[in-house]
């Protein structure tokens, strides 16, 4: 059974029992990626869930930096970094070499694989296929409406793209949040300890 969660390791039972596999993105890009989240959900959705919008994306970050699910998620995570029932992957290392990755997951996991399921998981995990099957991705939730707008949940799947959007300035605040809250080994792993 496969089991997707973006809970914290406090919430998420079977730690050092089952295999968890954790991803990371860097804060800057997950600040940003949230932002269109929220934003490309429909407004019934959102009215739904009474999430409200920031007016611009400066009360944007405000309200991330003050949340801080990012940082407290990854701070839970991190005295399990080197755990035999764990393995964490950074998404900058997926979008790199896709293949290695999951060569990777197949070998912490132990499977058995033939070539054609190994390049069936690598053509299914790639951006192109997902952004081609959104909707698979984003008929999230309990009713038979839509969650998000049609074609809007799988968006870029970039790396550096925070640059287009966030300034000096806002992205100096989400790397200080980073170093008050993080080891350091943590900063290094994440690569953000420059």
């Amino acid at each position: 059974r496969v089991f997707k969660t973006h809970c914290t390791a406090e919430q998420t039972p079977g730690i050092r029992t089952a295999n968890i596999i954790l991803t990371s993105r860097d804060p800057r890009e997950c600040c940003v990626s949230f932002y269109h989240h929220l934003r490309n959900m429909t407004d019934e959705a959102r009215q739904a869930a009474n999430i409200t919008v920031a007016d611009t994306f400066d009360e944007h970050v405000d309200r991330w930096l003050d949340f801080a699910a990012w940082y407290r998620n990854v701070q839970s995570w991190w005295p399990y970094h080197d755990d035999e029932k764990g393995l964490w992957l950074r998404f900058q290392d997926m979008k790199a070499d896709l293949s290695a990755s999951i060569d990777r997951i197949i070998d912490f996991l132990g499977w058995d694989i033939s070539a054609e399921q190994r390049e069936r998981a690598i053509e299914y995990s790639s951006f192109a296929w997902m952004k081609t099957h959104d909707e698979k991705f984003s008929s999230q939730g309990d009713g038979d409406k839509p969650l998000f707008k049609p074609g809007q949940f799988i968006r870029e799947g970039k790396v550096g793209k925070h640059r287009e959007l966030m300034t000096p300035e806002q992205e100096q605040r989400i790397l200080g949040k980073a170093r008050e809250m993080l080891e350091h080994e943590c900063l290094s792993f994440l690569d953000l300890d420059n």
